[in-house]
């Protein structure tokens, strides 16, 4: 059956993208590869690839490996915008519709030339009606029907902690301290197997990670006339030790979503759908 508009919320972040509609959800590493074919190969001329495929062909010899989105912006656009191919149409392949809306989030320090050249960059890629660009952010608010509040999300590349007063940001910021922070010594890639983060080395430094995020949020809170909730999210969530740290550091009652990795897609997509 044909709809006449089909919403996505959409969060290309550094270390992975997640996407959501009503009818589905994607989340993939945020790796762009390519490579020449070889002489066996049927295709002919440059393989492109995104994603758990991109991941595979690190141990093809002739491999270029990217990632796109550095400290959550497009820093490589030909492969951010594969990315958002990717995603776009994975998500929207069994679907027909006559107008597309996505909302995208980019960080909360973002400008205006950013935020407008993502929407242009993002149309151009879709061709979608609408494209909306938010502090990623809030879609984590949204997702937990909350108007008040101070996320703190701590992604791939930075950790995002802003305000919210009647859904509004007031206050935030963007630090680069976040999960490459404790993985960036083992290699670029290395945050792309899970046991790294069960490795002695690594144990260590989430108590410093903590630290640095905990004495930000400190400081954030000193500047605001009342109390407000404090919501968790990312992918750091599910470091070990993380949440225990940050608990015993921070001054306020932590509040987790229920997937804190797609909370900022799930908001963005009800969002979306407005």
């Amino acid at each position: 059956m044909n709809r006449d508009i089909f919403a996505i919320g959409l969060d290309v972040g550094t270390g992975s993208v997640k996407v959501v509609s009503d009818s589905n959800s994607l989340n993939f590493p945020s790796i762009y590869a390519y490579r020449s074919s070889t002489s066996w190969e049927k295709t002919v001329g440059v393989i492109k690839t995104v994603g758990e495929t991109a991941v595979e062909m690190k141990g093809h010899p002739d491999a270029v490996i990217i990632r796109p989105v550095g400290e959550g912006k497009p820093i490589h656009h030909e492969g951010f915008g594969e990315l958002v191919k990717f995603a776009v149409e994975s998500i929207s392949k069994d679907a027909s519709f006559s107008k597309l809306i996505i909302v995208i989030g980019l960080p909360y320090l973002a400008d205006k030339k950013q935020r407008s050249q993502l929407s242009e960059l993002v149309t151009k890629i879709t061709g979608a009606y609408r494209v909306v660009v938010l502090p990623q952010v809030i879609g984590t608010l949204r997702h937990m029907k909350m108007s008040d509040g101070i996320v703190v999300s701590i992604g791939q590349g930075t950790t995002e902690i802003v305000v919210f007063e009647n859904e509004k940001p007031i206050h935030g910021t963007s630090i680069p301290q976040a999960t490459d922070f404790l993985t960036q010594s083992f290699g670029e890639f290395a945050h792309l197997d899970y046991s790294i983060f069960l490795k002695k080395e690594v144990r260590d430094k989430v108590d410093k990670l903590a630290d640095i995020i905990s004495n930000r949020i400190t400081l954030l809170q000193g500047q605001l006339d009342r109390p407000f909730p404090l919501i968790l999210s990312g992918g750091a969530v599910h470091i070990p030790g993380m949440v225990k740290s940050l608990k015993k550091k921070i001054n306020a009652d932590i509040v987790i979503p229920d997937d804190p990795v797609m909370s900022n897609a799930n908001g963005l997509f009800n969002i979306a759908s407005e």
